[in-house]
């Protein structure tokens, strides 16, 4: 490997910053009425050129996930006693992508790969005719690890990426018997928009 070819890999490489916004849900074999979550991530990458238009993208990544279920209205029994309200779920991981990207052309680029996932904080709250304020599941309620896919697209404009991103996840978020009652075999699903900023 000549001298010159390793130093146009290292000029194509770059760290950088990134963040953005999040819209989460949970996805089960059943879902019932079911609202996206807002939430933001925000994180730090890396990108290894390994070829002229392929490099491997690592992450680490702080991101919010959850959802928001409401209750009533057309619910069958609690919607005849007239009772609504809305079920709030906050989740904070720590996200480690590792990603393949692909640069097309000059400016768009794909990108997929595995994701783990460290659950840092979690909390629960309950709004409504049934119950208001908070109605805490902590931490301890779910499991501490996910894993899943994501796959995205990016426009490179010089230092500045835009892009877009799902991250699928495939492992039950619930860990005890009462979380288990509650989300069954829910997963997370989170769609991200981000600016990726090269330093």
């Amino acid at each position: 490997m000549s001298p010159l070819f390793v130093q146009a890999q290292m000029d194509d490489s770059r760290i950088g910053i990134k963040g953005g916004l999040n819209a989460s849900n949970f996805y089960r074999e059943q879902v019932g009425d079911q609202n996206a979550r807002l939430g933001f991530h925000v994180g730090l990458f890396t990108e290894i050129a390994v070829g002229e238009a392929f490099s491997i993208q690592p992450e680490l990544v702080l991101s919010t996930k959850g959802n928001r279920a409401t209750y009533g209205a057309d619910d069958g029994v609690l919607d005849l006693v007239g009772a609504e309200g809305e079920v709030s779920t906050n989740l904070t991981y720590i996200d480690i992508p590792i990603l393949a990207k692909v640069t097309l052309g000059e400016i768009i680029n794909l990108h997929v790969g595995p994701y783990a996932s460290y659950l840092i904080g979690a909390s629960t709250s309950t709004e409504g005719d049934l119950a208001s304020g908070s109605e805490e599941l902590d931490r301890d309620n779910f499991k501490s690890w996910d894993y899943g896919l994501a796959a995205g697209l990016g426009v490179d404009l010089a230092a500045v990426t835009i892009g877009a991103r799902y991250n699928l996840g495939l492992v039950n978020i619930a860990k005890t018997t009462v979380a288990e009652g509650i989300f069954d075999n829910s997963k997370n699903s989170v769609l991200q928009a981000y600016i990726a900023i090269g330093l």
